[in-house]
């Protein structure tokens, strides 16, 4: 018997995963903030047959203090985990600061943000001449993370070198896509300054958050 952990396993595709591997005999632990649809996760568990396998941990994982915890409980609770899915997503288009005084993802006018381990190399150097801000951080260290200022960073592709990524994809075209990406867009915007686009061999989504 598999240990499966899957953040955000109480809706959609989370919660669909969820109940497929307690039907094939796992032990499916459920990491999601609204303790109503976790019962309702555990009810199902039970008239399955399978409440002895089913385990639902209430946490919101916007917060860092909230993922120790939950991490620090599954190493408790567990001897070893199998399988971890992370099913747990939302996208705000406006600002917005978790009481811990990190932002959660975007913001108006956000800058885009190049995270990396060597500030000084090549590929650093031409996102900053592009106008990307350069923090130096590990995306596996959040103490860095929170220190070097990386709050709400958003990761994304194609990056300049990243696998797959067309040959002449630069990093003017890769702070233009973060722009695109990243800044919400007013009824009458049409685009970004630049004509330039990334080649669409990349497989730039087209559509913008709002």
């Amino acid at each position: 018997m598999k240990t499966i952990v899957v953040t955000g396993g109480t809706s959609g595709i989370g919660q669909a995963l969820a109940n497929t591997c307690l039907g094939r005999g796992d032990r499916v632990v459920v990491v999601a903030p609204d303790p109503v649809k976790g019962k309702k996760f555990l009810d199902t568990a039970q008239k399955a047959g399978a409440a002895d396998r089913a385990v639902f941990i209430e946490a919101d994982l916007s917060l860092v203090s909230e993922n120790r915890r939950v991490i620090a409980e599954i190493e408790q609770r567990f001897a070893a985990v199998d399988v971890l899915v992370l099913c747990a997503r939302y996208f705000r288009s406006r600002r917005m600061v978790t009481s811990e005084g990190i932002e959660h993802l975007l913001r108006d006018g956000w800058r885009v943000r190049a995270l990396t381990r060597d500030p000084h190399g090549a590929q650093a150097t031409a996102l900053s001449r592009a106008g990307a801000q350069v923090v130096r951080a590990q995306r596996e260290d959040v103490d860095s993370l929170t220190a070097e200022g990386a709050w709400g960073l958003f990761s994304g592709r194609p990056t300049v070198g990243s696998p797959g990524t067309a040959p002449d994809f630069t990093a003017e075209d890769a702070v233009r896509w973060g722009v695109n990406v990243t800044r919400p867009r007013s009824p009458q915007a049409s685009g970004t300054s630049s004509s330039r686009r990334p080649p669409k061999r990349t497989g730039i989504p087209k559509r913008r958050f709002r």
